[in-house]
């Protein structure tokens, strides 16, 4: 059962990976993603593996170090109890700082889906003004439209009959 669990966890140490980069490859302890629309630091979002999991215990930063294999001769051959103990304590080492980066993983991913929940609500924002400075308010536009309409209409008839009355004063003359 030992072997099966030590297997598992050789799995997970070399199978886990992002963007190319094993995740617990002490190498590869900081991951970094933009989150923002500038360069500024305020607008990266750096997730930093060593805060938990990879800085636990030597067993697991041996594991990453010397190779997926190297769990295997860690635990060694279980001959009496000492052994025994000693491969359960390097499995729980080695099952401790997995749990411990798969949190701070778990954290990081919490904290993309509100940056993304935000960017979300902000380009919503952003739609949203840009209608009310570029699109016309059609109801607005039509109502002036017709006021100037009307003034027309009513500047052109007044206009009409001042100019009858001349003709008006005339005809009375002949």
């Amino acid at each position: 059962e030992y072997t099966e669990l030590a297997n598992e966890v050789d799995r997970i140490v070399t199978g886990s990976t992002f963007n190319g980069n094993n995740l617990f490859d002490a190498a590869n302890q900081t991951l970094s993603f933009q989150v923002g629309t500038g360069n500024a630091v305020s607008d990266t979002l750096e997730l930093n593996l060593t805060d938990d999991g990879l800085s636990t215990g030597n067993d697991l930063t041996t594991i990453m170090t010397n190779g997926a294999a190297d769990i295997q001769t860690n635990l060694g051959a279980i001959t009496d109890v000492a052994n025994a103990t000693t491969a359960i304590d390097t499995l729980d080492a080695s099952i401790d700082a997995i749990t411990g980066i798969r949190a701070v993983v778990g954290a990081g991913q919490s904290r993309l889906e509100q940056v993304a929940a935000f960017a979300d609500v902000s380009s919503t924002n952003l739609q949203a003004a840009r209608g009310r400075i570029m699109d016309a308010d059609f109801a607005k536009e039509t109502a002036n439209l017709t006021r100037s309409q009307i003034l027309q209409q009513a500047g052109t008839a007044m206009l009409a009959q001042a100019n009858q009355l001349p003709n008006n004063v005339l005809s009375l003359l002949q």
